[in-house]
């Protein structure tokens, strides 16, 4: 086995010099993490590591893991050659269903390379606050739960997103509730501006102020 920044596996130097989807898997607990790379294998598994060895890395569960079982208990191997990079995120997606990633393995999002759908499973929400401990857990969870939106002026500009409108209101000083009946249709406005879901399709364009109102109620 060729041992490349300390992870085992079978695969060769050449090998690891191309791109597409590969597996990281913890061998005590049985759990494995999926990714893809449109570089080199060998330099996403250096990054990888390299995070992890700092207690640096953003998937909590297998840092936390890592931790546990150290490096000698993971390994890498290459699930795919992808040479096509316009396919690489559907043949991730591909390998996440296939090998049920979100529930067996380290994987924390049910689609690649998006927060759309995180907030859905239950089970992804206790397993990620089971996950971490005091003021990490706290913004780790609020970040990783939270309902992204978006604020505009009431020209339709953009002006900045928050991860949830709780961070909105206290960024800005505004009402979260406000913020929310705004991204739900229930107010024009909140502290004269306009708001919106990320992942909603909802237009924003100019509005007119009326009654010299910052927030209006929608009938």
């Amino acid at each position: 086995m060729f041992n490349y920044t300390h992870f085992k596996t079978k695969h060769s130097k050449g090998d690891l010099c191309k791109s597409g989807i590969y597996i990281i898997s913890c061998n005590v607990n049985k759990k494995f993490y999926i990714g893809s790379t449109t570089n080199m294998f060998k330099r996403r598994l250096g990054h990888h590591y390299g995070a992890l060895v700092r207690n640096k890395h953003r998937n909590s569960y297998l840092q936390n893991s890592f931790n546990k079982y150290s490096e000698k208990a993971f390994s890498f191997s290459i699930l795919e050659y992808v040479n096509d990079n316009s396919r690489m995120l559907d043949r991730e997606q591909y390998w996440i269903d296939k090998l049920d990633a979100l529930n067996k393995g380290f994987n924390m999002l049910p689609k690649t390379h998006t927060t759309k759908g995180r907030v859905v499973r239950k089970e992804t929400r206790l397993k990620l606050i089971k996950s971490l401990t005091g003021r990490t857990r706290g913004l780790a969870v609020r970040k990783a739960l939270g309902k992204p939106c978006q604020q505009y002026d009431v020209c339709g500009n953009f002006i900045a997103e928050y991860y949830s409108t709780t961070e909105a209101g206290r960024q800005t000083g505004i009402q979260r509730q406000d913020i929310g009946k705004v991204c739900r249709g229930l107010l024009y406005t909140a502290g004269s501006y306009q708001w919106k879901y990320k992942e909603d399709n909802k237009q924003i364009g100019k509005i007119s102020r009326t009654s010299g109102k910052s927030r209006g109620c929608i009938e």
